[in-house]
């Protein structure tokens, strides 16, 4: 059936899990012309954690609108191109480390403008694939446009993207950031305790998009044993719910 959706959400979901809905009814010549929220979820996924200077999504009301601008055909035919491969966890990382090298820092508002405009989806894919690819792809070349850590343009990006609403972009960062640490030690301690505030302020009695990929990339990290425990205690609990709930 052709034409217009309305949806009443039970609760806010990331402003990227209503972009892939429109993109996928696209494709099916509908789109959703209204949606209400029956519920916001404490703490507030609109709002970031604390000051940031760079942003992916700013709210009305219960409205997500895209803050950059689209990006440059350049990165779309980059960003494109590693979002079709094959994902192979080390070999995208290096994928990513080429295209950072052919943009430099002067390709970050496009980087950032890719995770909110992703470009046409490939027909073998579905929104729900295309989207979290574009993300991670955009995600980790920005955590290669520079080196170092202390003050450089990749730790202020990816740290403020990791506190800011509630998203998918933030599963990309988290996931580029655990990779980071595992070529670079420098950013290991500050990652530790973002993943730490980000556990800890997850919405409560809800579902947050990013739970899972956060304790499993922070498991992957050089952390003492015991820590690393609990966390897949965390992970076996939290699909022990999800599966619970999916019956």
């Amino acid at each position: 059936k052709e034409g217009p959706v309305v949806m009443t959400l039970s609760q806010l979901e990331a402003p990227s899990s209503l972009l892939a809905l429109k993109m996928q009814l696209n494709t099916m010549n509908m789109s959703v012309s209204e949606f209400t929220v029956s519920n916001i979820q404490t703490p507030d996924p609109r709002e970031s954690q604390g000051t940031v200077n760079y942003q992916l999504w700013r709210y009305e009301g219960v409205l997500a609108f895209p803050v950059p601008a689209k990006p440059s055909d350049e990165v779309i035919d980059l960003v494109s191109h590693m979002a079709r491969t094959p994902f192979d966890y080390w070999r995208s990382w290096r994928q990513a480390r080429l295209a950072a090298d052919r943009l430099t820092s002067a390709g970050l508002k496009d980087l950032l403008g890719i995770m909110v405009h992703p470009p046409r989806m490939e027909t073998d894919f579905h929104a729900l694939q295309w989207i979290p690819r574009v993300q991670l792809a955009a995600a980790q070349i920005i955590a290669n446009l520079d080196s170092g850590w202390e003050g450089s343009l990749r730790r202020n990006v990816l740290l403020d993207l990791a506190r800011g609403p509630m998203d998918w972009s933030v599963e990309a960062v988290i996931i580029a950031l655990t990779q980071l640490c595992l070529v670079c030690k420098e950013p290991l301690q500050e990652v530790v305790a973002l993943y730490s505030s980000l556990l800890h302020n997850l919405p409560r009695d809800s579902h947050c998009c990013y739970t899972l990929a956060l304790l499993y990339n922070w498991a992957m990290l050089p952390i003492p044993n015991e820590q690393r425990a609990e966390l897949y205690e965390l992970i076996d609990k939290l699909e022990q719910t999800e599966s619970e709930q999916e019956g």
